[in-house]
């Protein structure tokens, strides 16, 4: 009669297919940092000599600026990306669990769970990946302009890429961390 709501992790609402789509998704975006980080490396590597310092033809100041901006937008990305991908996780699962309490509304299908929470991943993926690659431009920007061995400094935007892929291998799904995830009597880390 009463019946206790069920878990969403109890049914299992993403399938070895979903979980895997998403694994590689992870992976791909975290391949393409590590991939852009290599190349930057490389071209600092090969790079010529530098200049004398009077010979430099770009602004410091101009790169300054742009850490600056590096740092203020990764950390809103980070913040915005994690906020909306909790309320994203918190809305699918509460209108599970609802329509689970209620006999007369039928539970949303699995394709809509998995499709939703998918969507919300992906989003949280891309907020991570784009400061990261901001960071990493300005890298090479300064790197082809000679600025940077004048100011090495300007290495630290390569923090927003580091930790990029750090956290999204981190958070790397497994059927572990979604069972948790959607599990109503634990806290999750995952989130």
């Amino acid at each position: 009669m009463n019946e206790p709501a069920n878990e969403v992790s109890n049914i299992g609402p993403l399938s070895e297919e979903d979980i895997r789509g998403m694994q590689i998704l992870n992976f791909c975006f975290m391949s393409g940092l590590v991939g852009f980080l290599g190349v930057i490396v490389f071209l600092f590597i090969i790079s010529t000599e530098p200049k004398a310092p009077g010979a430099q033809g770009s602004d410091p100041d101009l790169f300054q600026n742009l850490s600056i901006a590096n740092a203020a937008v990764f950390i809103s990305c980070f913040i915005a990306g994690s906020l909306i991908f909790k309320s994203k996780v918190a809305g699918i699962t509460k209108a599970y669990c609802e329509a689970g309490q209620e006999n007369t509304a039928p539970a949303p299908g699995l394709r809509w769970l998995a499709g939703s929470f998918k969507g919300a991943f992906v989003l949280r993926l891309s907020m991570l990946e784009g400061p990261g690659l901001f960071g990493g431009v300005i890298c090479l920007l300064s790197i082809n302009l000679d600025v940077i061995h004048h100011h090495p400094i300007h290495w630290l935007n390569l923090l927003s890429l580091i930790a990029s892929v750090t956290y999204m291998a981190i958070a790397f799904p497994t059927q572990a961390k979604l069972t948790r995830l959607f599990s109503l009597e634990e806290q999750s880390l995952y989130r």
